[in-house]
């Protein structure tokens, strides 16, 4: 503590701006790294996305639980369930590239694949953030 006052809360989005401007990136290492950033922003917010919709749930903060509340629209209010899949879908497959780039050594992503990864995550985030709008 500086004595600075309350600390204010992390932004969450700033993970998805570091990757978004690290996304061209030719290193796999920082293409990891890029995929984790990113991974992270939008778990980050899908939760606040839940919490803010008044949607509680204790197991929220393990991934797969995550995606698959998500994926099952529990909480969904009427006309919003496509849309609470479509983030628990895409939540699913960051999660897996996310996974592969921590733990699989033998992994490898092009540019493109990246840049794909990437831009999901900002549609998620979009997409958490139309939802939390109404």
């Amino acid at each position: 503590m500086t004595g600075r006052g309350a600390p204010q809360p992390f932004d969450w989005m700033t993970l998805l701006e570091y990757a978004e401007e690290r996304v061209a990136c030719r290193s796999q290492f920082m293409r990891r790294l890029v995929i984790n950033r990113a991974y992270y922003a939008a778990f980050h917010v899908a939760r606040g996305g839940l919490r803010d919709l008044g949607v509680v749930d204790a197991d929220a903060r393990f991934h797969r639980r995550l995606w698959r509340h998500f994926e099952r629209a529990a909480g969904a209010a009427p006309g919003q369930a496509r849309a609470w899949r479509m983030i628990g879908e895409i939540g699913n497959g960051l999660h897996a590239e996310r996974t592969r780039a921590d733990y699989e050594s033998a992994a490898t992503w092009s540019a493109d694949d990246c840049a794909r990864i990437v831009a999901d995550a900002r549609s998620l985030v979009d997409r958490v953030g139309a939802l939390t709008a109404r």
